[in-house]
């Protein structure tokens, strides 16, 4: 097992891979991983009494296991995963773990509905870049020159696919899209007139 933000679990060794650069080995002699953890404590603050968690770029899951493996059913996680190697990877990581409070959703999430490309970049065998497939993205004019493979993936917008699925409050959604944040939130306009809803959004140069 690995504390994966200090919550113990079986991952699969693809899964391991893309966290190398984060790995570490604990005070018990076991491994542990420590992915963008003050922004994980700050939602687990906001959901401590329950609610709904939206993870919008879910990847292998550094957010969504934790989560879970913490508040259990008391919190409602809809993941949104379009790249299939990393949701195929979240999903063997959830059935290993008896994790079933999980929705996985196979699609991207836009300001419009539809079908887009998105390019899947394959592991770096270099081990230089670990973390690679989880920069898998909508294709766009500015994109990493690696290995990789182009997809065409369902888009939704969280106003059309989050909205019916939302009962419990406060709502706190996650967006790490690798620069398509802001067609996120402009396809969020009526969940984001929610005054229970809290942000955590990745920031990128473009």
């Amino acid at each position: 097992a690995v504390a994966l933000n200090d919550a113990p679990l079986q991952l699969p060794v693809d899964t391991l891979r893309t966290m190398v650069h984060c790995l570490e080995v604990n005070a018990s002699g076991g491994l542990s991983a420590y992915v963008e953890t003050a922004h994980l404590r700050w939602m687990m603050q906001r959901l401590e009494g329950g609610g709904t968690f939206l993870d919008v770029g879910a990847s292998t899951g550094a957010t969504t296991l934790p989560i879970a493996a913490r508040f259990g059913d008391s919190v409602r996680i809809v993941a949104y995963e379009p790249a299939p190697t990393a949701r195929r990877l979240l999903l063997a990581t959830l059935e290993r773990n008896g994790i079933h409070a999980v929705t996985v959703r196979p699609v991207a999430v836009s300001d419009v509905p539809g079908e887009v490309e998105f390019r899947q970049y394959f592991p770096d065998e270099t081990g230089e870049t670990p973390y690679l497939p989880e920069v898998s993205t909508i294709v766009a004019p500015r994109m990493l020159d690696r290995p990789h493979e182009t997809v065409r993936v369902p888009v939704v917008t969280l106003d059309d696919d989050a909205l019916p699925l939302l009962g419990r409050r406060p709502i706190v959604c996650k967006i790490d899209v690798e620069g398509f944040e802001t067609l996120v939130l402009r396809g969020a306009t009526r969940l984001l007139s929610n005054p229970a809803v809290h942000l955590s959004i990745d920031i990128h140069y473009d």
